[in-house]
């Protein structure tokens, strides 16, 4: 893609193969916009690369202070059958201004979203426009059980193997969650993020609603709700573990209203390992205690410009 706007709604009609992905790219200056669906950016198929660009859901940069200015969603994969998604990359240069979440990722495993700077609010609806809710996440990993049969199958959504890194929102644009990963979900890895701004008081800038996940190395601070909530919002009985057996370590966890731990219950014994992270206020637990050595340190900063991001 050329430097430029653009404001077509997109979907995928076919995937690529195995180390011969369809590739979409550009530079910053291509900027995706969408063109009115709910879905901007539809992606259905496996083997798909999004790299490079801008995604900016502002279609309207005159007028910032009306809603419909706003796409709702910017980049949304979902399958067309049960077959889950794989190789699926979504890393773009910068991305925000949504209605509701920016990036969605449903039934899918092998997935890597990031290395991008937060550009904008997501969840305007919510927290810019004053309607009910709590939608906006920059990135949603899984399905909550209670949204189960709009998924082809209607089984539980167990996502997995999803890397997200290298999130920079330490512009502190106003979200619900930078990271949000729902019952069923696991094997995800947060690592190398920024997250400031957070709204959404009953949650956390990371909220692992899923099971054997692990949040290292990132910067969650400056929220209004937890830095990390582990645990779960909506139960099913296929998924008895979600929200347990994850892992919280070398994190930067400051003023945040509410804890900067977040857990289900007031001890840890259904985790796996919480320790050397730098926090102060409330919390549960006690997750600033020494980590046993088998765990890595941060190469570098602690946050986006950590590891081998820019």
């Amino acid at each position: 893609m050329t430097p430029g706007r653009y404001l077509e709604n997109l979907e995928t009609v076919r995937g690529g193969g195995p180390g011969a992905p369809i590739t979409i790219t550009g530079p910053r200056s291509a900027v995706y916009s969408g063109g009115g669906d709910a879905r901007s950016f539809e992606i259905k198929h496996s083997h798909v690369h999004l790299t490079g660009l801008t995604l900016n859901g502002l279609h309207d940069p005159d007028n910032p202070d009306v809603e419909s200015s706003y796409r709702d969603k910017l980049v949304y994969c979902v399958p067309e059958t049960p077959e889950y998604l794989t190789d699926v990359k979504i890393t773009p240069h910068a991305v925000g201004n949504t209605t509701g979440e920016a990036i969605r990722l449903k039934m899918i495993y092998g997935a890597e979203v990031g290395d991008f700077e937060v550009i904008g609010p997501t969840g305007v609806s919510h927290y810019l426009f004053d309607e009910s809710g709590s939608n906006g996440e920059v990135v949603y990993v899984g399905t909550s059980p209670s949204q189960l049969e709009k998924n082809p199958g209607g089984e539980v959504d167990r996502s997995h193997d999803v890397h997200v890194h290298h999130v920079d929102n330490s512009a502190g644009h106003v979200n619900s969650e930078l990271v949000n990963t729902k019952e069923g979900t696991y094997d995800v890895l947060v690592e190398y993020c920024t997250g400031y701004g957070s709204a959404y008081i009953h949650g956390g800038e990371v909220n692992i609603q899923g099971e054997r996940s692990t949040v290292r190395y990132c910067d969650l601070s400056h929220n209004a709700g937890a830095g990390i909530r582990l645990g779960v919002s909506t139960s099913h009985e296929d998924v008895p573990y979600a929200g347990e057996k994850n892992s919280v370590y070398y994190n930067r966890l400051l003023d945040n209203d509410g804890a900067a731990l977040k857990l289900p219950t007031s001890d840890a014994e259904d985790q796996e390992v919480l320790c050397g992270n730098e926090y102060d206020g409330g919390t549960n637990d006690d997750p600033g205690k020494a980590c046993p050595t088998y765990l890595p340190e941060p190469k570098g900063h602690v946050g986006h410009k950590g590891g081998q991001g820019n």
